[in-house]
């Protein structure tokens, strides 16, 4: 007697199930095709028992069919539930993936973009229209273009041509007015997605970027290296050991030294023995305390000449407050203290005789006055008076009269 198995059936909708489940069913999906597997178990016994019935079959292949297909519909049950807890799990995951990127990406000001390059549009994350400013674009990419600044357009687009057709990694650094007025600074980047029959360029996936913080700290960079290479006043930067590690072009100048010459070195090299130990002590003292120092020194030049320099020493500090570096600058004031000093000698002195004239003594005679006062003591004027002096003066202004004054001042006796 022919054997009927009265199991396939069951198979036939178990391995449809099975299949279903391998391409990712979702979980009403799943509980809906495990339903179905049940009626299906159920109308394989019922028509086992049929069959076994009518003679078709034997107990004992009923038993042993019977057990096997609730072993399979156990297995299958757990198979279940295990895939939808990998998958809750996966998702979750997926899900704090995400998330993760999305923060990184607005702290950074970075957003993602994709370029089809067959129909010119584009997919913009929404990082980039916070970036933008703006609330919603086209996709297409000639309205994107209409943000960009009018001077930087042609650049971001003959970069992107070039990339295309040398197949290398696209980069623009270009300007995008935004609605408030403002300009934005970004930076492109991208790669190419080729097709994998023709090798072709489909599209291309890249970032974009805020670096309107980095342009702008770029440009002060730049303003203070001008600065610092065009100023007239001498500049020397030391570091936390006091050695010389940058100058400007106005030290060589002032000094005669080369940047070889002094880099390396501490300020030293230029002292002139003009103060004494005393006087750096206190300078110390004030930029340990304060940061900063600034005064008149005595300093020498390279070929020996002494000179006046007014100073001026600020330190810059680490994020740990310690000492990072400290710059100096300063400028050659030897002139204006010999002008200052000639000034001074002609209101104070006669230009004839370099005597001290009225003016500088009736200011010496009431300081003595207000010292006298103040110690209690007592104070003598000893007025001398040459004879018919102011007359032969007068009169003879080329004469030698002066001599007697000179020398009765020097030998008052």
């Amino acid at each position: 007697m022919r054997t009927v198995n009265c199991y396939d059936t069951f198979r036939r909708k178990v391995a449809v199930y099975l299949a279903d489940v391998q391409h990712h069913m979702s979980f009403g999906q799943r509980v809906f095709a495990a339903v179905v597997l049940s009626f299906a178990m159920a109308e394989t016994i019922v028509s086992a028992m049929g069959l076994l019935l009518i003679g078709r079959i034997t107990p004992d292949y009923l038993i042993t069919g019977g057990v096997a297909s609730i072993i399979v519909a156990t297995l299958i049950v757990a198979g279940v539930l295990q895939l939808e807890k990998k998958t809750h799990r996966f998702s979750a995951e997926m899900k704090k993936s995400e998330q993760r990127l999305n923060f990184a990406l607005g702290v950074a000001k970075m957003g993602v973009w994709e370029l089809d390059l067959n129909s010119r549009r584009a997919y913009l994350s929404p990082d980039i229209y916070r970036i933008l400013g703006i609330a919603c674009i086209s996709t297409d990419l000639a309205d994107f273009k209409r943000l960009i600044h009018d001077q930087d357009a042609g650049l971001v687009f003959t970069a992107l041509d070039k990339a295309l057709a040398e197949q290398t990694p696209y980069v623009a650094e270009y300007r995008v007015c935004l609605p408030d007025g403002r300009t934005c600074w970004i930076e492109d980047r991208g790669e190419f997605q080729l097709d994998e029959a023709t090798g072709k360029p489909l599209r291309v996936i890249g970032t974009l970027w805020d670096i309107t913080a980095r342009k702008l700290a770029e440009e002060e960079l730049r303003l203070a290296a001008l600065v610092y290479q065009n100023s007239n006043e001498a500049m020397t930067v030391t570091d936390t050991d006091n050695r010389i590690i940058a100058i400007n072009p106005a030290f060589s100048e002032m000094t005669g030294y080369s940047a070889e010459e002094v880099i390396g070195r501490t300020p030293k090299i230029l002292s002139s023995g003009g103060q004494d130990s005393e006087f750096f002590r206190a300078m110390w003292r004030s930029l340990n305390a304060t940061g900063k120092w600034q005064g008149e020194i005595w300093n020498r030049r390279k070929n020996g000449e002494k000179y006046v320099e007014w100073l001026t020493i600020n330190t810059i500090y680490a994020e740990d407050g310690s000492v990072h570096r400290r710059v100096a600058l300063f400028s050659d004031i030897t002139k204006r203290k010999e002008a200052d000093t000639l000034i001074w000698t002609q209101a104070n002195y006669d230009l004839l005789t370099g005597l001290p004239n009225r003016r500088l003594f009736i200011d010496r005679l009431e300081q003595e006055i207000k010292k006298a006062q103040r110690d209690n003591a007592g104070i003598a004027l000893l007025f001398i008076a040459l004879d018919k002096f102011k007359e032969v003066n007068c009169n003879d202004p080329q004469s030698k009269t002066h001599e007697p004054a000179i020398s009765a001042s020097a030998n008052p006796d």
